[in-house]
């Protein structure tokens, strides 16, 4: 339900908007807020043994990696004429 829900929400935004960049990530984590590396590190701390699901395969994406990849990709783009932009560029891209 939830990766429908994702693709679903992407789908829509490139049928507003033929010329829409999106870009995916999975298992965001900073020094900032709640994500999973920090709770395990949390956890490692405080417990002699740690049990997580194995039913889960994620990619860890470090945040601040993740906007410097956005800004580049911006700064690449920006160079180019709109048209060249939105004929070849236009769609879904990963980023883990």
């Amino acid at each position: 339900v939830y990766g429908a829900s994702k693709q679903a929400g992407e789908e829509r935004v490139l049928a507003a908007c033929r010329t829409a960049l999106v870009v995916r990530t999975s298992w965001l984590y900073s020094e900032y807020g709640n994500n999973f590396v920090k709770t395990m590190l949390r956890l490692a701390d405080s417990r002699p043994e740690l049990r997580v699901v194995a039913d889960q395969i994620g990619s860890p994406t470090y945040a601040g990696d993740l906007a410097d990849a956005l800004l580049k990709m911006v700064d690449q783009l920006i160079e180019l004429p709109a048209e060249v932009v939105h004929a070849q560029y236009a769609g879904i891209y990963h980023y883990s």
